[in-house]
């Protein structure tokens, strides 16, 4: 017993210079390595969260109008979206959505007949797609393919995404309103309305997004 606490005392040492352990000696016993057991929860396997990006890239190319010989290019972002999840190459094929999108005409424009806006849900639908893919994108990445992710993450991640899009949901909302004529010439009820989705931005956005942190006085 007393040879093998020093033979433990002296990897101890040897460990805190970053040196490798010494082999025990002949007749010495070696302590067993601890059992270690991790308690999950419900696991999905990781190839889903991996090719979830994938086709978040579709449905996004799709609702904004990709066509034609531009569906090559959303299938290589898509793959590429699959094969490295990062929240940059994310962000550079919403940027490629955004062209497809403006190329596709004015979605918030009002039938001159009914006067109705009839792109408005497609367009909420967007707006929902691209964040579920940034979102999406940046769970991926810390995602290998073999990988088991608990449903209470996934979970959080999604619940994650419902107050910035009530506030985004909201504002669409308003936009097609003014379209629409609903809310005719009332200037003012225009602007409680704005006002009303700007307070609802504030109490729905992270604390820590708006708190202030104290800087540290300057070095002489």
């Amino acid at each position: 017993m007393r040879a093998m606490r020093l033979w433990l005392l002296r990897n101890r040492a040897r460990a805190l210079f970053g040196l490798a352990p010494l082999p025990p000696r002949d007749g010495v016993a070696v302590p067993p390595v601890p059992r270690v057991v991790v308690r999950m929860g419900r696991t999905l396997p990781g190839v889903l969260v991996r090719l979830t990006p994938g086709v978040l890239a579709l449905v996004v190319a799709a609702l904004a109008g990709c066509r034609e010989a531009w569906w090559v290019l959303a299938a290589v972002g898509a793959v590429w979206l699959v094969a490295r999840p990062r929240p940059q190459v994310a962000a550079g094929y919403v940027g490629l959505a955004a062209l497809w999108l403006v190329a596709d005409g004015n979605r918030l424009a009002a039938d001159p007949v009914t006067g109705a806006v009839p792109g408005v849900g497609r367009l909420a639908a967007l707006v929902l797609a691209v964040h579920l893919l940034l979102v999406a994108s940046a769970l991926a990445s810390h995602v290998g393919w073999t990988t088991l992710v608990e449903a209470a993450v996934l979970g959080r991640a999604a619940r994650s995404v419902g107050a910035a899009q009530a506030v985004a949901q909201s504002a669409l909302l308003l936009v097609a309103w003014v379209r629409t004529g609903v809310l005719g010439n009332l200037e003012l009820l225009r602007g409680v309305a704005v006002l009303a989705v700007v307070v609802a931005a504030l109490l729905l956005v992270p604390r820590e997004w708006v708190s202030r942190r104290r800087t540290p006085p300057p070095e002489d």
